[in-house]
């Protein structure tokens, strides 16, 4: 497939951009999860241990951490890491509900629509990565509901199948390594973020616990 020289800039910039930005906030969110959810840090890291011991964190250990992978889709769909997606346009003029939508006309499409949905995500405000295993505690997508959505539909962000690496490597990794604990436990982080182009947490510190070898 020939990709023009334009087509080729806009893709790169977007990787070191949109990407770079989404994939940090992301693992800012997580960081703020782990240190209000010490029992899913917990979880997490003891998951971690019986599979991958202190071996390097590979792709192919994903399918033996579900937990790694429930947790990062319940921290994207509560973070609400980009609230109005990308925009998008229709190719051709379309009618939805009533209202006619014109070819190239701009959308953008409020996330948390679904997201808190409590159709989809019963107690939508309770923060529950289990709702993404099944009953043998294998990860599962949610009908009505999917990892691609987070990164803006079908037509998704280039940079999503890196960014989802990215964000497994780095968080197991950092498990693996430390135990995280709030800067001030008496006084946590809150969890509600700024509103922007993303939905960024409140800047806050945290108190790195070197692990021992196991």
């Amino acid at each position: 497939m020939f990709y023009p020289d334009k087509q080729l800039t806009i893709s790169v910039r977007e990787f070191f951009a949109t990407g770079t930005e989404t994939t940090s906030t992301t693992l800012r969110w997580a960081i703020m999860f782990l240190i209000h959810y010490p029992e899913w840090q917990k979880k997490l890291r003891e998951n971690n241990d019986v599979e991958i011991g202190q071996n390097e964190p590979k792709m192919e250990h994903k399918v033996r951490l579900p937990l790694v992978e429930a947790f990062i889709l319940e921290v994207q769909r509560q973070g609400n890491i980009v609230p109005f997606a990308f925009p998008h346009a229709p190719n051709e003029d379309f009618n939805f509900e009533g209202y006619l939508f014109p070819k190239g006309t701009f959308m953008f499409i409020a996330l948390d629509s679904v997201t808190t949905d409590p159709k989809i995500f019963p107690e939508p405000s309770e923060f529950k990565p289990e709702r993404f295993l099944d009953y043998s505690g294998r990860f599962e997508i949610i009908e009505g509901f999917s990892n691609w959505f987070i990164f803006s539909g079908r037509r998704m962000c280039l940079r999503s199948s890196l960014a989802k690496m990215e964000l497994f490597l780095f968080l197991t990794r950092l498990l693996q390594k430390f135990e995280i604990k709030p800067g001030n436990p008496m006084n946590l982080p809150s969890l509600e973020g700024t509103l922007g182009i993303t939905n960024i947490p409140e800047s806050f510190n945290i108190v790195l616990v070197k692990r021992s070898r196991l």
